[in-house]
């Protein structure tokens, strides 16, 4: 089964040291992804510091799910990896 995938990702975070933490939300749309269910995500409130890389990709159940369904139903995946904000003492 394929699976699609598409990665962004900010160098300039992703050479700085520290912890991250990872998200991952799963968005649901219909007709080919025309119509959205979910809300849109924004990403300020997703990494509030700062953002390492974001990843959107189809795993292949949902692959599945849209060929069963024959598109009406579109899920896909968005996975965040979040720079977690130093502690001010």
């Amino acid at each position: 089964m394929a699976c699609a995938r598409i990665t962004v990702r900010n160098t300039e975070v992703e050479e700085k040291s520290g912890p991250f933490t990872k998200t991952s939300l799963t968005q649901h749309s219909i007709f080919f992804g025309a119509i959205p269910i979910t809300k849109s995500y924004a990403l300020n409130e997703i990494c509030p510091k700062e953002a390492s890389k974001v990843l959107h990709y189809v795993s292949g159940v949902q692959v599945l799910m849209r060929i069963v369904t024959l598109g009406i139903y579109t899920p896909w995946t968005a996975e965040f990896e979040c720079r977690v904000p130093e502690k001010v003492s």
